[in-house]
C-alpha cells in the first residue's frame, strides 16, 4: 500500500519499488544483485529463492520449514522475528562468508525443483485420485484442492494455465483458486478471469494461511 511504502521510505531513501517488471528486466536485476533477501514468515515455495540460486547469488532467507526443506545448508538463515539476526546474516551474505560451501548445494536444489519433476508429481497424483474415484464417482466425495497462482489477468502464462486447467480439474476435484494480483486493484489488472463466473471459489492469495490450508487434500502452486 502507499502507506507502507511511505513508512519504508522514511527508514531508507534507497528502496526502489519496482512493481511488475518485464522478464528481461527481472533477469537483469538478478544478474546484478549482490544478494537476494527473502524474509517471508509463511511461504508456499519461494520462486525468488530458486531464481537467486539459478543466478548463483547468496540467499538470505527466513528460517522457516519450507526454506529449510529446500536446503538446510545453502542459505544464510535468520530468525524473521529478530532484526539483529537479520542484520548479521545480511552482512555475512554481502561478505560472502562461507559462500563457497553454500553454493556447492545449489546444483542439487536446481535438480530437485524442475518443471518436469513437478509436472510428473502432479500427473501421478491426478491419476491416483482418478483411479480411486472411478469405482463409484457418484458416491465418493471429490477431494478438495487449492490452486495457487498469479492472477490470470496479469499477462502471465502460469496464471493463464491454471485458469485453463479448471474445466478438466472440476471433473475430479472440488477446486478453489487463490490468486496473487501482486497488489494490483481490479481496474489495474489487464483482464478479469472467467473463474469468477464458474462453480469454483476464488480468493486472494493472502487468504490461504495456516487456518484455511488444512481443509485441502492437496495444494498446487
Amino acid at each position: 500500500s502507499d502507506q507502507t511504502k511511505q513508512h519504508l521510505l522514511s527508514l531508507s531513501k534507497n528502496i526502489i519499488f519496482t512493481g511488475n517488471v518485464s522478464d528481461d528486466e527481472l533477469e537483469w536485476l538478478y544478474e546484478n544483485a549482490e544478494a537476494v533477501l527473502f524474509s517471508s514468515k509463511y511461504e508456499g515455495l519461494g520462486m525468488p529463492i530458486l531464481d537467486a540460486v539459478a543466478n548463483k547469488k547468496p540467499v538470505i532467507a527466513s528460517k522457516i520449514p519450507v526454506f529449510e526443506e529446500m536446503s538446510k545448508h545453502a542459505f544464510y538463515f535468520f530468525d524473521p522475528e529478530n532484526s539483529d539476526d537479520l542484520e548479521t546474516e545480511i552482512e555475512q551474505a554481502l561478505l560472502k562468508h562461507d559462500f563457497n560451501n553454500k553454493i556447492e548445494h545449489y546444483p542439487e536444489i536446481m535438480d530437485k525443483y524442475t518443471w518436469a519433476k513437478t509436472s510428473k508429481q502432479i500427473h501421478l497424483y491426478l491419476e491416483e485420485v482418478k483411479l480411486n474415484n472411478s469405482l463409484d464417482s457418484s458416491s465418493i466425495q471429490k477431494p478438495q484442492i487449492a490452486i495457487c497462482s498469479i492472477h490470470p489477468g496479469i499477462n502471465n502464462q502460469v496464471g493463464q494455465l491454471g485458469e485453463q486447467l479448471y474445466p478438466s480439474l472440476k471433473n475430479i476435484f472440488k477446486v478453489d483458486y487463490y490468486l496473487d494480483s501482486n497488489g494490483l486493484s481490479f481496474r489495474e489488472i489487464d483482464r478479469p478471469t472467467f473463474l469468477n463466473q464458474m462453480d469454483c471459489k476464488v480468493f486472494d492469495i493472502n487468504e490461504l494461511n495456516r487456518i484455511t490450508y488444512p481443509k485441502y487434500d492437496a495444494v498446487i502452486y
